[in-house]
C-alpha cells in the first residue's frame, strides 16, 4: 500500500501496510490538520476506501461510518462558506481522534481540486483561510480532524468533470 503523504508541513512516502506507517501518519493527523493520501495508483473509487479503512482503527479503534454522502456530481457543489461543526470544541479537546472527515477524490491527470481551512486549526475561526490546491488529483483521500473549521467539501476547477466521496466517521 505504498503511497505519498502530504500534510501542511512535508511530503513523504509511506508503506501503510507497515504499523509504523499507519503510526506515524496518525499522528500527524493528530497534531497536524489534515493529510492528503496519493496511492501510487491509479485507483477505483472502491480501492481508494482501503487507505482510509487501513488507517481509522489506528486513530482509535471504534471509528465506525457516521454518514456517507456517495458520490457527489461536480455540477452540485456550490462554493460553501468555511464553517466548524457545532461540536468542534468536544472533538478538539478530546485526547484521542474521535471524528474525521474523508474525501476521495478521483479526477484525470489535468484535473484540479480546491479546498480550504480556516488557519485557527483548534481554536475560534480567525476568518484566514488556507487555500489547498491538488493538483492532477487521479486519485486522492483528504483525511481531516472533526474539529477543523473548512469547506465542506473541495470543488473541482474548470469544466472537467470530477466527482468525489464524502464519508464521516465517528468513533
Amino acid at each position: 500500500m505504498e503511497v505519498t503523504i502530504k500534510t501542511t508541513f512535508s511530503t513523504v512516502k509511506q508503506d501503510l501496510s507497515q504499523q509504523s506507517a499507519k503510526n506515524e501518519v496518525v499522528e500527524t493527523l493528530k497534531t497536524n490538520n489534515k493529510v492528503n493520501i496519493l496511492p501510487s495508483l491509479c485507483l477505483h473509487f472502491a480501492k481508494i476506501t482501503q487507505y482510509a479503512v487501513a488507517l481509522l482503527p489506528h486513530a482509535n479503534e471504534r471509528f465506525r461510518y457516521y454518514t456517507t454522502y456517495g458520490t457527489v456530481p461536480p455540477e452540485n457543489l456550490r462554493e460553501p462558506p468555511v464553517t466548524c461543526s457545532k461540536e468542534w470544541k468536544d472533538y478538539a479537546n478530546n485526547a484521542e481522534i474521535v471524528a474525521v472527515a474523508t474525501f476521495q477524490l478521483q479526477g484525470d491527470p489535468e484535473s484540479i481540486w480546491k479546498w480550504g481551512y480556516d488557519k485557527c486549526l483548534k481554536g475560534e475561526q480567525l476568518g484566514d483561510e488556507e487555500l489547498v490546491y491538488l493538483h492532477r488529483a487521479v486519485t486522492c483521500i483528504i483525511i481531516c480532524n472533526a474539529w477543523l473549521a473548512r469547506r465542506l467539501v473541495p470543488k473541482p476547477q474548470g469544466d472537467i468533470k470530477l466527482n468525489l466521496i464524502y464519508v464521516n466517521y465517528v468513533a
